[in-house]
């Protein structure tokens, strides 16, 4: 009854906690038959009367009960009998269970070895990247001794500027001596007019001898008016040039080149009319002997004007010698420009050197060339200087012997062509104004350009060290990356949500910086944008001043060609001096040939630097946009890898966690049962435990229904350990009922077994009971042997169920989550 009154409130306790296990189920249908079969008898039943009852030996009521107990013992050992066969054949299902849970260690072991690959290929990419950035390093290491290889050709071209420079200062003296020899002739120059002056005192007295020459004076002053008016003519033209300037310019290089077949032609035109002259002089001296003849004042006069021709003679020697001077001059100048152009070609070389570094040692190379030849501009403007003054020497003496034939009428002439020579002078004056406003304003713009250079390099540099700083970012991301993979390596538990939110932040910081980078490049775009716009505006104003200055000059060769030509005329009267007036034409001619030269070279070395300005800065824009972009990728392929790293890491733990508990479930059904109480509940409870907080502690960033379903599992694996507790105490209270019941049995038989004396013949059913009930200890060791087999089989397939059913959850929720 007790054994019944036990199992039933089992029945019902599990009844009331709601069991889901199959076995245990079974098991309690199977206890209820039993017990409704060994079942009193019911009150309807006849019983025997007391009067019809025999007398009953005192010890025989207490025989047949236990009888019935042994035989009820027999029949729950059937019953557990049958349990057993039952639970045979669970176990031979756990075993295949267990197969089917060694293949799936032998998948996970497979992805695990995947997962060690990856993580490999993920190492040798970091050292892919590694080696690129010591390339990197050495070809930088490279490049700088380059630019020092670069700065001791800067320094060598700087010595040879410099030496240059002492040349021209030695050149400059020479000039200095030059100019003061000039002074000198005219000093005596006008020492020679103030004779000339007394002279014509004495000229007076011979005017009424020299009546009959009227004739021929007027003819000469008439033909001087001519010419004068001539000369007043080409200035009105010269003014009405200047406004078809334009239109000339375009003309220029064509007349330049044919400038030379035109100088011989007025090289022939000028000894044609140098002979002519000549054979008018003669006749003039024959005329003028005839007339000394009648006079001997006017022959002293004639000796006097000997003298004076003796002295203009050894004059022109000077002047010769002084052009000699010049021409050697002219020829060291032509040198110089011949060792510039080499310097230029040497600039140019090291143009296409520097694009790629220092442009600063570039832009003072540059400067000091500019400064060297503004130096020569102004050399050639102080031997046009000296020209001009040579042409106004050589003029005077025109005059002057003009007055000394023309007399009176000479004075007139020489005002007026001191008027026209002022005019000349003065046009001149605005021609080298203009000049050397054109180059102020191009050095000005060459100096602004050199700023603006400098600007950019400094940009660029600024770029440069930028672009250094996120690298090495870069660099100590990489190495923090290396650290977490070892601390991965060496701690695969409880580092997956640290490493995972570094790999985010490392991610965010790295997008960061490519905005940053990205930001400050479109703002370098937009001021090499403006800085080009800039340069555009500057050139065409230069090529513009260039046009300007280009027709300036051709205005005043076409109003030098055109006083040559109004200077042709009177030469053919024998009383002008037209001999040097040739040659002042022909240095005139070779001056502007010079200067449109000179114009063009500045202008080819303008557009050449403004190009090579412009390559420039198009290179550094590539440079940066190139740098930006790998940047860029690398920190695309960084963020990839790190969240491909964290991905993994949580997998491989995630697969090693799963490891670990199949090889717990593997080793616990191979474990013998323990045969004494307590009985073992710690591995199950433990797994159990385990999962649990495995469930509670993953960091579950899924919608709320994921959630809600993980807290379902967590919470019926917890009904799930609460109810296998319960049944490991019941079956330790049916084991103490059990030995309590032996325990009985065995002081009842030693205390009759000395007053069974046989007055009864003993039955069959007693025989059988007492065979039965001959081995008490092993009967007891059977029921605690079923009791714990029963324990650790139901928390077995408990935890089993739970797994299954937790596994089966989790992976649907990850099915969830992919898709």
């Amino acid at each position: 009854s007790s054994l019944g009154t036990s199992f039933a409130v089992m029945s019902e306790s599990r009844s009331e906690d709601g069991g889901t296990d199959s076995v245990c189920s079974g098991t309690t249908r199977r206890q209820s038959v039993v017990l409704k079969e060994n079942r009193a008898p019911s009150a309807h039943r006849k019983v025997a009367s007391v009067s019809c009852l025999s007398p009953r030996v005192p010890g025989e009521t207490t025989e047949t009960k236990e009888r019935h107990k042994i035989c009820k013992m027999n029949t729950q050992l059937d019953s557990t009998k049958d349990e057993l066969k039952a639970k045979t054949r669970e176990a031979k299902e756990m075993q295949h269970l267990v197969a089917t849970k060694d293949r799936k260690l032998d998948e996970l072991q497979r992805r695990m070895e995947e997962l060690v690959a990856d993580r490999r290929e993920a190492h040798q990419r970091i050292s892919d990247a590694e080696s690129e950035r010591d390339a990197k390093r050495r070809q930088l290491h490279e490049r700088e001794q380059e630019l020092l290889a670069l700065q001791r050709k800067c320094d060598h071209l700087r010595s040879t500027v410099e030496e240059r420079g002492k040349r021209l200062e030695r050149k400059d003296e020479d000039h200095k001596d030059v100019a003061f020899e000039s002074k000198r002739l005219k000093a005596t120059v006008e020492e020679l007019k103030e004779r000339l002056a007394a002279r014509e005192k004495d000229n007076r007295g011979l005017e009424q001898s020299l009546k009959h020459q009227e004739l021929r004076t007027s003819q000469l002053e008439q033909g001087l008016r001519e010419n004068v008016t001539v000369l007043e003519e080409t200035l009105r033209r010269a003014d009405s040039r200047r406004n078809e300037l334009e239109e000339r310019a375009r003309l220029l290089d064509f007349e330049a080149e044919q400038g030379d077949s035109a100088l011989a032609a007025e090289r022939q035109r000028t000894e044609e009319l140098q002979r002519r002259i000549g054979r008018l002089e003669a006749d003039v001296k024959r005329g003028i002997d005839e007339q000394v003849c009648r006079a001997a004042e006017h022959r002293q006069v004639e000796t006097d004007l000997q003298c004076a021709r003796s002295r203009i003679a050894s004059l022109e020697d000077t002047l010769k010698r002084k052009e000699d001077a010049e021409q050697r001059a002219k020829s060291d100048v032509e040198g110089l420009k011949s060792e510039l152009a080499t310097a230029r070609d040497r600039l140019h070389s090291l143009e296409d050197e520097l694009r790629r570094f220092g442009e600063a040692r570039c832009s003072e190379l540059v400067s000091r060339s500019e400064k060297a030849e503004a130096h020569v501009r102004s050399l050639m403007s102080d031997i046009d200087k000296e020209k001009t003054r040579r042409e106004e020497l050589e003029l005077r003496i025109a005059q002057i012997e003009a007055s000394s034939l023309a007399e009176r009428r000479c004075e007139e002439l020489e005002s007026r062509a001191q008027v026209a020579e002022a005019k000349a002078g003065s046009v001149s004056d605005e021609l080298h104004r203009l000049r050397e406003w054109a180059e102020e304003q191009s050095l000005r713009e060459l100096t602004m350009e050199t700023m603006r250079l400098e600007e950019l390099k400094k940009v660029s540099e600024d770029v440069n060290r930028k672009v250094e700083e996120a690298c090495r970012e870069v660099v100590a991301e990489n190495k923090t990356l290396q650290r977490k993979l070892a601390r991965f390596e060496g701690d695969a538990h409880g580092a997956d949500g640290a490493g995972a939110l570094d790999g985010q932040e490392n991610a965010m910081l790295s997008k960061e910086q490519v905005e940053r980078l990205n930001s400050e490049l479109s703002a370098l775009q937009q001021e090499l944008h403006e800085v080009k716009a800039q340069g555009e505006e500057e050139r065409r104003t230069l090529e513009i001043r260039a046009v300007r200055a280009e027709a300036d000059a051709a205005l005043a060769a076409d109003e030098l060609a055109e006083a040559h030509e109004a200077q042709v005329s009177p030469r053919e009267h024998p009383c002008t001096p037209l001999v040097p007036v040739g040659s002042d034409t022909c240095d005139q001619v070779v001056t502007i040939r010079c200067l449109l030269i000179d114009g063009r070279w500045a202008r080819l070395v303008e557009a050449r630097l403004h190009q090579h300005y412009q390559d420039v800065a198009d290179e550094t824009l590539w440079y940066v946009r190139k740098t930006a972009g790998l940047w860029q990728q690398m920190v695309i392929s960084h963020s990839r890898d790190e969240d491909r790293l964290a991905r993994q890491s949580s997998e491989a733990n995630r697969l090693d966690e799963e490891l670990d508990k199949l090889r717990e479930q593997n080793q616990e059904p191979r474990t013998p049962g323990r045969s004494t109480v307590p009985l073992p509940r710690t591995p199950s409870k433990k797994l159990i435990d385990s999962r649990a907080d495995i469930l509670a502690g993953i960091e579950d960033d899924r919608p709320e229904a994921l959630r809600h379903d993980r807290q379902e599992i967590v919470r019926h694996a917890r009904a799930h350990r609460r109810a296998s507790e319960r049944a490991s105490t019941e079956y330790l209270h049916l084991a103490t009922l059990v030995e309590q019941v032996l325990l009985l049995h065995d002081v009842r038989t030693s205390s009759t077994s000395a007053s069974s004396s046989g007055t009864c013949p003993p039955s069959p059913a007693r025989s059988d009971a007492g065979s039965d009930s001959a081995t008490p200890a092993a009967l007891l060791s059977r029921v605690r042997e079923l009791a714990s087999r029963l324990t650790s089989s139901t928390l077995r397939t408990e935890a089993v169920r739970g797994d299954g059913q937790t596994e089966a959850e989790t992976q649907q929720a990850e099915a969830r989550g992919v898709d």
